[in-house]
């Protein structure tokens, strides 16, 4: 939201000091799960999720409709990730058939 601030997730700056008042709306609005997908998976995506979970939201990641920039490392983030208790999905698991 600054573009003096570098910011890598949707909630906080990298310092941790600022907070875009994200998480405040969504509980605002009800939210309790969210849903994320995005380039830069493995960056931007990745740690709005970690800032998700701190904030006490479950969080689920679309894994198809998202692309790291260092496909090499995203293996391990989703390891990572999951061990937090997110959810790794594909898109076509939210049809019906």
């Amino acid at each position: 939201m600054d573009p003096e601030v570098d910011s890598y997730s949707g909630f906080y700056d990298n310092n941790h000091q600022l907070s875009t008042g994200l998480a405040g709306y969504l509980k605002e609005k009800g939210a309790s799960e969210i849903y994320f997908c995005g380039l830069a998976a493995d960056i931007c995506v990745y740690y709005t999720i970690l800032d998700s979970i701190h904030e006490g939201f479950s969080a689920t990641l679309i894994e198809d409709a998202s692309q790291p920039l260092y496909v090499e490392k995203f293996d391990d983030i989703k390891c990572d990730i999951a061990k937090l208790g997110v959810h790794i999905v594909k898109s076509n698991e939210f049809y019906k058939k």
